[in-house]
């Protein structure tokens, strides 16, 4: 039998690029309806064309970009009925997860607890500062913060990518300082709720949370 080992490459160009556009969707960087230019994307990143050829065509097959024809790839516009469908998605998965997560002798909730308010405080300091950008990594370091928390890795990252699509639209949602407000407020109940221990009512009001913005969405697609 062969004694050498065959080495085995962890994280590939395409895997990095690939979490890094992730990222600037994640963080409003990259908006619903931006064109990718591959070129432009190349240069940044400073890559060949062909492994963000690939990064791009995964990134359709995972529902993040668009193919165009004759208009090339862009990040994937969410209609509202998308966007509902994907918000129920999300909202199921964490309810069974903070299930787990509650029903487990070894889950250290006022750890998970003191974690999240801290995103709080630094999310009520960026409203004031008129940070925006700021605002929407710490919306999605909450959510990552809850989906983290779980015990069961599966669980983990089916949630993780139905809440990078949910990043795609509320990051536009939370422009407004008055739906800013509201994501803090939606956020400090999540957390009253886990400190009580109290499964049911942290459901409602993930529910009431992840439903909140659908309405805008709809009323923008009404007006266009």
């Amino acid at each position: 039998m062969p004694s050498g080992r065959t080495k085995v490459v962890r994280n590939s160009l395409v895997d990095q690029i690939y979490d890094l556009i992730i990222g600037k969707i994640q963080n409003g960087e990259l908006s619903p309806g931006d064109r990718l230019n591959i070129e432009a994307l190349s240069e940044e990143f400073g890559v060949s064309r062909t492994p963000m050829r690939e990064t791009i065509n995964r990134l359709a097959q995972s529902g993040y970009v668009e193919m165009k024809y004759n208009a090339g790839p862009r990040v994937s516009v969410l209609d509202p009925s998308k966007v509902r469908e994907i918000a129920t998605a999300n909202t199921v998965l964490l309810e069974g997860m903070m299930d787990l997560f509650l029903s487990s002798e070894d889950s250290d909730v006022d750890a998970l607890c003191t974690d999240l308010d801290e995103i709080i405080s630094d999310q009520i300091a960026t409203v004031s500062e008129e940070d925006h950008t700021r605002f929407s990594h710490l919306s999605v370091e909450f959510h990552n913060r809850l989906i983290q928390a779980c015990p069961n890795v599966t669980l983990q990252k089916f949630a993780a990518n139905t809440q990078v699509q949910l990043d795609m639209f509320v990051s536009a949602y939370q422009k407004d300082i008055t739906f800013r407000q509201k994501s803090i407020s939606d956020h400090k109940e999540l957390v009253s709720c886990l400190r009580n221990r109290n499964a049911c009512e942290f459901k409602a009001a993930l529910r009431e949370h992840n439903t909140s913005p659908i309405a805008y969405f709809e009323n923008m697609a009404r007006s266009e």
